[in-house]
């Protein structure tokens, strides 16, 4: 099966998730770690987007959960700069480890005011987490997928995988655009183009 460079497969991802549940009970940097993989590769947020998250913008229960990305917390020129929502009720997984991590943050005195992510070493416990610190834990987070791979998946591609996974698994171009935040559905469709299926080989005939 080909391997797209800027893309995460879904085995990937998966293998990645499983590697990072393995190891965050033990480690709050693997928490740390799972939180910004999931907050890139299975919400589609931006690594500025991920930065000046805040608790407040979280909506983890209900029958409707989401992510409400802030009109100043997103790119562009800030007189086009939009909100948007991520709906959580498309992934459970990602909810529960959302809940978790908030649990986890709010027993350690975490406001609503304050930031998702953060330092999670004692001396620096809650300090924001700068956009190069974010690349350096994405790269962390997704070691087990092997080093040659680690160096083709930037943090973006957390981003990319995110559309293409979503319009794989059967989402519409316009559910997909309001999450990813896009002006046009064009930009979306483009995704259309990256999704990579296993089909038989069109030149194996039945007689062989």
């Amino acid at each position: 099966m080909p391997v797209a460079s800027g893309f995460m497969l879904l085995n990937e991802v998966l293998a990645v998730l499983r590697d990072l549940h393995k190891r965050a009970p033990r480690r709050p940097n693997k928490r740390l770690g799972l939180i910004i993989f999931r907050l890139s590769c299975c919400c589609g947020l931006r690594r500025k987007e991920i930065a000046g998250l805040l608790f407040s913008d979280l909506m983890l229960s209900g029958p409707r959960p989401c992510i409400t990305i802030r009109a100043d917390n997103t790119k562009g020129r800030p007189a086009d700069r939009r909100s948007r929502q991520i709906p959580l009720w498309w992934d459970r997984g990602t909810l529960e480890d959302l809940k978790a991590w908030a649990e986890w943050r709010t027993q350690r005195g975490a406001q609503p005011s304050d930031r998702v992510v953060c330092r999670v070493n004692k001396d620096r416990f809650g300090e924001p987490l700068t956009e190069e610190l974010l690349s350096k834990r994405w790269r962390t987070a997704i070691k087990v997928l092997g080093p040659e791979r680690v160096k083709q998946l930037s943090m973006h591609s957390g981003r990319r995988s995110f559309a293409t996974l979503c319009l794989e698994a059967g989402r519409s171009l316009v559910e997909v655009r309001d999450a990813m935040g896009h002006a046009s559905i064009a930009t979306t469709s483009l995704y259309l183009y990256a999704i990579i299926r296993d089909v038989p080989d069109v030149y194996v005939t039945s007689q062989q």
